[in-house]
């Protein structure tokens, strides 16, 4: 399909920038109403006032009243939110904020004039908080992904999503801007469920006032079910949980674009895994080398010859050791690649087959009685054995911890090896470790690395080699993932039992129980369990 037009990265970050400052300012200087409200309320609901306090209706109310109406006045960033999701029809929690608080600071007033229990403008003013540090923890994350991907052009990775899992690709910006800002589940649910909840809200008010004959208090009732109503977690549970994502990538040099790229990549549960990713460079060394009835000049071209055609890891070394003894790359025709671990081919007219130990043995490639090499190449001119190639593999810490990363989340690795060594039985033997992998038909293997050479969509964006990197950018997708899905869900049932909660104890007037500061603690509770869930994104 036609992509849209994109703004250039550089752009993007930059305006992502300045968003993040004023956010910044704009809550520190909402966090001082705030703070001083919910100080107020403690202190009134533990009976650390003085007695004028309590005798003075109008203080109380009006003090109250006052310091809400400044926190309304400094949260700007939250109305024009409010004002842009309605223009698009959207009720949202910034919606919610402003019924709050309008119906809140109705209170306060009616409280100074009429007395009554203390206005729950402290629970107004912490939502009011609560949902411009979620505007703020957005734009941070988009700005950590914008001024990543600006980094030098275009990323040498993005990691895509395939019918065989997730897979490291060739880098490419496409379409990586419009998935960032695409909304996630936390918000399309806000959509629907804010205004069944705010409806609710207010049609248990008139049940408690018109049925139960509190008329005269049907503001009092009203505010108390509406901030029970709209939890103090609703603006967080989709931004914290991709804000920890966003700066644990970060550092290891990683991006995702937004939810949608990171529910994309952790949908599947396999990850495409090539021969670099395994054993990166540095970590496959010639170990050494014995040649049977040749010389080694026609022994080392074919060999690098036979590697070059197939686009093995070990052509590198077999290229260092043609250079060292002056040889040349030949020409191979007839290219073939066997199920049993090896290649085959045509050079200067003479049969080359290269693999390994059992692929030989399968040809019928007498082999020498004491062989205890593990890990090794075997060459083959015409069915005789001319050269056999040590080679050591060296496991690298960072491949390991990612493998037992990847047992320890149930993501399979599937195996896009061109290197016939490189089988399960040599991961389990140098990690230590029994990773399961998929280990496909060698058709299927050669179309997966040479899918790792293509361009697809910019789900996440890598900057660093080797595997670490990219298991921690599904891994950590798939953890966010599953923070945004329960915390959501929990902070809608913090909001329909704080509903009912509040419906049941104004019903029975019990006004003990319907302090500010119950009211406060019922409301930090559930946000407590959000703040958990989202920080067990960082560990794997």
């Amino acid at each position: 399909e036609p992509l849209e037009p994109e703004p250039d990265m550089d752009t993007a970050a930059r305006e992502e920038k300045q968003l993040c400052r004023r956010l910044r300012k704009d809550l520190l200087h909402l966090s001082i109403p705030t703070a001083l409200l919910i100080v107020l309320s403690v202190c009134d609901g533990l009976g650390f006032v003085p007695a004028v306090w309590q005798e003075l209706d109008v203080l109380r109310g009006a003090v109250m009243g006052a310091g809400l109406l400044v926190s309304i006045l400094l949260a700007r960033p939250v109305w024009l939110e409010a004002l842009e999701k309605l223009r698009a029809r959207h009720i949202g929690c910034e919606a919610a904020c402003a019924v709050v608080c309008a119906v809140c600071l109705a209170h306060c007033v009616f409280a100074s004039i009429a007395g009554g229990p203390l206005p729950y403008a402290a629970c107004a003013s912490a939502l009011l908080w609560a949902s411009e540090y979620g505007l703020l923890l957005m734009s941070e994350s988009r700005w950590e992904s914008f001024r990543l991907a600006d980094l030098g052009g275009a990323p040498p990775y993005v990691v895509s999503v395939t019918a065989a899992g997730a897979c490291k690709q060739r880098g490419s910006l496409a379409g990586f801007y419009r998935t960032t800002v695409r909304p996630g589940p936390a918000e399309r649910w806000q959509v629907i469920l804010t205004p069944l909840l705010l409806t609710a809200a207010t049609v248990l008010t008139g049940v408690v006032c018109v049925g139960g004959g509190k008329m005269n208090q049907v503001l009092w009732v009203w505010s108390a079910i509406l901030s029970a109503t709209v939890p103090l977690s609703l603006p967080l549970t989709g931004t914290l949980p991709l804000r920890r994502l966003s700066r644990h990538l970060a550092r290891s040099g990683s991006a995702a674009a937004g939810y949608q790229g990171a529910r994309a990549v952790s949908t599947s549960k396999r990850m495409v895994l090539t021969d670099s990713d395994l054993f990166p460079p540095g970590t496959v060394e010639l170990n050494g080398l014995k040649i049977y009835g040749e010389e080694i000049g026609k022994v080392v071209s074919y060999a690098a010859t036979a590697a070059q055609a197939a686009g093995s890891q070990l052509t590198p070394l077999f290229d260092q050791l043609l250079a060292s003894e002056g040889g040349t790359h030949l020409h191979l025709e007839d290219l073939r690649f066997y199920e049993d671990g090896g290649i085959g081919g045509t050079i200067r007219g003479e049969s080359v087959t290269m693999g390994s130990a059992y692929f030989m043995k399968k040809h019928h490639v007498s082999l020498p009685r004491d062989l205890k090499l593990k890990a090794g190449v075997f060459l083959a001119v015409d069915g005789q054995l001319i050269a056999i190639f040590a080679i050591k593999y060296q496991p690298s810490r960072n491949v390991e911890w990612a493998l037992r990363a990847m047992r320890r989340n149930r993501i399979t690795p599937v195996l896009a090896t061109r290197n016939a060594n490189i089988t399960p039985a040599l991961l389990k033997r140098k990690f230590r470790l029994d990773a399961r992998p998929l280990y496909p038909d060698i058709s299927t293997r050669l179309a997966l690395s040479e899918l790792t050479e293509g361009r697809g969509r910019p789900h996440a964006i890598i900057y660093r080699d080797g595997l670490m990197a990219f298991a921690e950018t599904v891994i950590g997708s798939r953890r966010m993932r599953r923070a945004v899905r329960d915390g959501t869900v929990l902070s809608w049932l913090g909001g329909l039992s704080g509903l009912l909660l509040a419906y049941y104890f104004t019903s029975v007037g019990a006004f003990a129980a319907l302090s500010a500061l119950n009211f406060l603690c019922f409301l930090l509770l559930w946000l407590l369990t959000v703040l958990l869930l989202a920080g067990l994104v960082r560990h794997y």
